[in-house]
């Protein structure tokens, strides 16, 4: 898959706030490039935590990786490690997509996917690959996906097209929705 829409080095924050107030900051980066079973791989990282004061009333330490094939843009490895309030999960995923295969650390299973299935960091990462100019206003593109040991479609909604100034410049943007199925 061409990829010439993100970089090891980059990094995206956010701010997720209550009102006013800053509530969670959280970043997204391609953090490094490795090698997992022989396939090079980027390194993608995503944290999200709650300031301090909003601890008290519900803290958040989310802590997502996914370890993506360099030229299919397919995971190879996909660890989660979340905790919201008294919610506490771990999941650790690998896959082999040449045999149509993911494996569960958390059950110990073993399940059969789809070629080019996702999970949901590397989603993001490979939606962003998509050729969007040929979609318009409430089209949805459909990514495979693989998550609590189930597979799914992640649909993607068109929403609109945009134009943003920051920092950086002007961009020519296309706001999108994941349609993620079930809770979170």
């Amino acid at each position: 898959v061409p990829n010439h829409s993100f970089q090891t080095g980059e990094v995206l924050k956010y701010r997720i706030k209550y009102g006013p107030v800053t509530a969670v900051n959280t970043e997204i980066a391609v953090a490094k490039d490795t090698v997992i079973r022989g396939h090079n791989c980027y390194h993608i990282t995503y944290n999200a935590q709650t300031v301090p004061i909003f601890d008290n009333f519900f803290k958040v330490r989310d802590y997502y990786q996914s370890f993506i094939d360099k030229k299919g843009l397919y995971p190879i490895r996909y660890i989660k490690r979340l905790e919201e309030g008294h919610y506490k999960r771990k999941e650790f995923l690998e896959f082999f997509h040449e045999r149509g295969l993911v494996w569960s650390r958390r059950v110990d299973k073993v399940f059969e996917i789809d070629p080019y299935t996702q999970d949901i960091l590397s989603a993001y990462f490979y939606t962003r690959t998509l050729d969007l100019q040929k979609l318009k206003k409430g089209d949805v593109a459909t990514i495979k996906s693989f998550t609590g040991e189930k597979s799914y479609e992640l649909d993607i909604k068109v929403h609109r097209r945009d134009i943003i100034q920051t920092e950086l410049g002007i961009f020519r943007t296309v706001v999108l929705e994941p349609l993620v199925m079930g809770a979170g």
